[in-house]
C-alpha cells in the first residue's frame, strides 16, 4: 500500500496487483455482495474462525483498512503474490 498513488480503489487498481472491487461472499447465504463496491483480499493471518483481511473502498477518498478481523467462512478475493 505504500506504492499506491491514493488510499482507496483508485489507487489498488492503479498498483502493481490491479486490486478491484470484487466484494465478498456472504457465508449465510452464499449470495456475492458488494461487488464494485468494496474489495476484500485474503491474508494468510489466521486467528481461531478468523483471519486478517486487506479491505478498501470507493474511489476518491475512501477507507483502506489492513487490521481488519472477519469470519473464515466469508469468500473474499485473492492476489497470489511471488516472494
Amino acid at each position: 500500500m505504500a506504492t499506491w498513488v491514493t488510499d482507496d480503489a483508485d489507487g489498488a487498481f492503479q498498483s502493481d496487483l490491479k486490486l478491484t472491487l470484487g466484494g465478498y461472499r456472504t457465508y449465510t447465504t452464499a449470495y456475492v455482495s458488494s461487488s464494485g463496491t468494496y474489495g476484500m483480499y485474503w491474508s494468510s493471518t489466521v486467528d481461531g474462525t478468523e483471519v486478517l483481511n486487506l479491505f478498501f473502498c470507493c474511489s476518491g477518498g475512501g477507507a483502506v483498512n489492513t487490521l481488519s478481523s472477519i469470519e473464515r467462512a466469508r469468500g473474499m478475493s485473492v492476489r497470489c503474490i511471488k516472494d
